[in-house]
């Protein structure tokens, strides 16, 4: 495993580097891996995180490759592998299980990988920034995938009265009901993303990465009063928060999950714990 201490050599990249890696689908649009590795350098640790192009086809078996590279210690999950990771480690923390998703693993002392979720927890930051407490306060969810499931984990855990879309409604229901096994229920799924009487509004699909997809949320229901939030990170500004911001409401761009979470991912990739949160917990 990782040991902290100072760099084995004045040279880097060297023999002595800990790998980690960062499985997405694509990757050319991920951000981390340069601000990981400077924390982790300033850390102290003779590490580096690189991205690696990985279909949902090839994940297990690349998975089942990587567990056999002795320097490999963890990993950074994204999209779209978060929910299908959460099944392929041996244990889960509590933010992961109540999410169903991961999107960091760590190769503990013993061999186990176990599996975190940080992103609803870097979303949950964002809104502390901009000054919204969920707590009840109403919250239009668009996506149940794997960032979605994580922002929903944390909205309720916020006491967020919680709204949620998805294209596929049974993945939405599926969500719903996970929550409700993990003490939350009360999550009501909508036929339609419709915003009306809600304080935060949140797309958590991939819908606004390229310039034809349409918009998650009609801007025409959108109200001033309202809190935009994105998770897509590129464009910075995505179609929804320009018309959000057109409207006169407040927006909270999708980077802002990224730059949150950085020190958490540090943190739990090099020593096994998240600033504010357990890093105990098991399937």
């Amino acid at each position: 495993m990782l040991q902290s201490g100072r760099l084995a050599s004045e040279q880097f990249p060297n023999g002595e580097l800990r790998l980690f890696g960062l499985l997405g689908d694509p990757v050319a649009q991920v951000r981390a891996p340069f601000p990981a590795t400077e924390l982790m350098r300033k850390a102290g640790a003779n590490a580096a995180l690189l991205p690696m192009h990985v279909t949902p086809a090839d994940l297990a078996d690349v998975f089942a490759a990587l567990c056999r590279i002795g320097n490999l210690d963890g990993l950074v999950i994204t999209v779209p592998h978060k929910l299908a990771m959460a099944a392929l480690v041996d244990d889960l923390t509590e933010r992961a299980r109540l999410a169903g998703a991961v999107n960091l693993a760590r190769r503990d002392g013993d061999g186990r990988w176990r599996g975190e979720m940080v992103d609803g927890f870097a979303f949950a930051r964002g809104l502390a920034q901009s000054g919204f407490a969920p707590r009840g306060q109403r919250a239009l969810l668009v996506g149940a995938g794997g960032a979605g499931s994580a922002v929903a984990a944390e909205l309720v855990r916020e006491g967020a009265e919680l709204r949620l879309y998805d294209a596929s409604r049974p993945r939405a229901q599926a969500l719903a009901a996970h929550l409700a096994r993990g003490g939350f229920p009360g999550v009501m799924v909508l036929d339609r993303p419709d915003p009306a009487g809600c304080a935060l509004v949140v797309n958590a699909t991939p819908l606004g990465m390229k310039p034809d997809d349409p918009l998650p949320v009609d801007p025409a229901a959108l109200d001033p009063a309202m809190l935009v939030a994105e998770v897509v990170m590129k464009p910075p500004v995505t179609a929804l928060l320009d018309q959000a911001k057109r409207r006169g409401c407040r927006i909270q761009l999708g980077e802002a999950v990224m730059f949150n979470q950085l020190d958490a991912m540090v943190g739990f990739l090099l020593d096994g714990r998240v600033a504010g949160g357990s890093a105990a917990g098991g399937h």
